[in-house]
């Protein structure tokens, strides 16, 4: 019987606490709800929200060197999004990325197209090498750094990474 009761016990507890969190003159803490008046509040001299046009800013956006081989996939993941989506930001600064190269036949253009995957599976980003520079072997791991900018193709603009430096890490299988 007292095992069902503390249950019900606690949960009445903790309904009254939230519903005396909305009151305006008391500050229950949110661990142990004792009422509080030692808890800090918002002043003239808070942090602000950032604007919407701080928000769109990338942290890179005043930085001309963005070395993306050093950061966690998490960090990787939402920078390479945030080239792809606002490449204006971008454009002109130097990338410094690593990960699988492979590439794709279109047969529409004739031509193939080269990529990083950047995470290891399956987002990539467009490579470009001079005309005449041999490309490592599929799945090689690569570091690459190179200039992004963009490019038209059929009315269509595209991101890439122009590539200035190509190191092969290591082969596939070896």
């Amino acid at each position: 019987m007292t095992k069902r009761i503390q249950p019900i016990i606690l949960l009445i507890l903790i309904l009254l606490m939230s519903v005396s969190g909305c009151s305006k003159s008391t500050i229950v803490t949110p661990v142990t709800g004792i009422p509080s008046n030692n808890l800090p509040t918002h002043t003239k001299d808070s942090p602000t929200i950032p604007t919407e046009s701080e928000k769109d800013k990338s942290r890179y956006a005043d930085v001309d060197y963005i070395d993306l081989t050093i950061v966690n996939s998490t960090i990787l993941n939402v920078e390479v999004y945030n080239m792809l989506a606002k490449p204006n930001d971008y454009i002109g600064k130097t990338i410094k990325i690593d990960g699988p190269y492979c590439n794709e036949y279109d047969k529409n253009t004739d031509k193939y197209y080269h990529f990083l995957l950047y995470d290891r599976c399956c987002q990539v980003i467009e490579i470009m090498l001079e005309e005449q520079t041999l490309y490592p072997e599929i799945m090689s791991e690569i570091v690459v750094t190179g200039v992004f900018g963009t490019y038209m193709e059929y009315g269509q603009s595209y991101c890439c990474l122009y590539v200035d430096e190509l190191e092969v890490l290591a082969e596939p299988n070896s």
